[in-house]
């Protein structure tokens, strides 16, 4: 019977971190969309990205005398409740622990995993050495397909949806970013990027 380690209340912590910045980051995508939704109605066209927030929040301060006292008011509301989403304190929290945590600027010498993803797969991979190869450190987080092999046939399906879906998706983004500059080339000794991958996140956890 394979047993979990627990967690201390510092790595606990840290995954609060985590989950509420997951949170923000959610509502701010739904109050992004709906501003620009809303401006919309009223004629004004602005930019449906997280990197563009500042230009409608102006633009609503410009057409303030052009716009409806409700609807000004609505706009406002939604803003303010924006800039209450950003968790830039969050992100600083998360950076300074990176900075304390040594399993963690390992985890950031593999390519592609940034400070988000190594100071969670840190806090969240409490023993290592349970996994004795990358292949079963991938198949943790459900990064693999599943299985649906019989009679010496390998049929391999879709990745499920078990597992941590947060860790999951960060490790995807890594991979990703890793994969997009290594499309279609295998690495030297023949393996895939995938596998390669995995390997190298459990070699920098043990």
């Amino acid at each position: 019977m394979p047993f979990v380690p627990v967690k201390g209340a510092e790595q606990q912590s840290v995954l609060m971190l985590h989950r509420a910045r997951s949170l923000l980051v959610r509502q701010r995508t739904m109050l992004v969309n709906a501003l620009c939704a809303h401006m919309a109605e009223f004629g004004i066209i602005a930019p449906q990205s997280l990197g563009h927030v500042k230009i409608p929040t102006k633009t609503i301060a410009h057409q303030r005398k052009w716009l409806p006292e409700v609807a000004f008011w609505i706009l406002q509301t939604i803003v303010d409740q924006l800039n209450g989403t950003m968790g830039r304190e969050l992100e600083v929290c998360l950076a300074r622990w990176y900075r304390h945590s040594q399993a963690s600027r390992l985890l950031t010498t593999v390519p592609g995993v940034g400070v988000m993803g190594a100071s969670a797969i840190a806090d969240t991979v409490v023993d290592p050495s349970l996994f004795r190869l990358g292949r079963e450190f991938a198949a943790w987080p459900e990064m693999t397909p599943r299985q649906n092999s019989s009679g010496g046939e390998e049929r391999l399906g879709n990745t499920s949806k078990r597992g941590d879906k947060y860790t999951r998706s960060l490790l995807i983004a890594d991979a990703v970013a890793v994969l997009r500059h290594a499309r279609n080339r295998p690495t030297g000794d023949g393996r895939g990027s995938q596998i390669l991958f995995g390997e190298l996140m459990a070699t920098r956890l043990v």
